[in-house]
């Protein structure tokens, strides 16, 4: 039987991970010494989970706005929603823009028209 893998509860998670990887789990001990619980892979992914999927959906958001954005816009209309205090960057086309262009893109209820869907507009930017 091996050893058990044991580290401190103010252990970094990475170091967690590490003999998770390599042994399938860590027992945790507490500062009084005593076991205070385990640590699987399976926790690990529904950390790493709960970590991950808001970047996820943001992500997701972004590329689902800019595949409605493109084609619709000519890229003068790009660079006038372009932050003023960023001055040097270059737009030239939907993908050089933030997520506060977009907004500011869409403000405009014609450019709003223009997208041709069925959502309200000052519902979408407000919330």
């Amino acid at each position: 039987m091996d050893p058990a893998q044991v580290i401190d509860e103010d252990a970094s998670l990475f170091e967690a991970i590490a003999l998770v990887a390599r042994y399938d789990y860590v027992l945790v001990r507490a500062t009084d010494k005593c076991i205070k619980g385990i640590v699987t892979s399976s926790d690990l992914s529904q950390q790493f989970s709960d970590l991950a999927e808001p970047f996820l959906l943001i992500g997701e958001i972004e590329s689902l706005v800019r595949r409605l954005i493109h084609g619709t816009f000519t890229v003068e209309q790009l660079q006038e929603v372009k932050d003023p205090g960023d001055a040097d960057r270059k737009v030239t086309g939907v993908s050089d823009l933030t997520f506060g262009e977009y907004i500011r893109l869409l403000e405009r209820p014609e450019r709003w028209e223009s997208l041709k869907i069925k959502v309200d507009r000052a519902k979408l930017l407000n919330d």
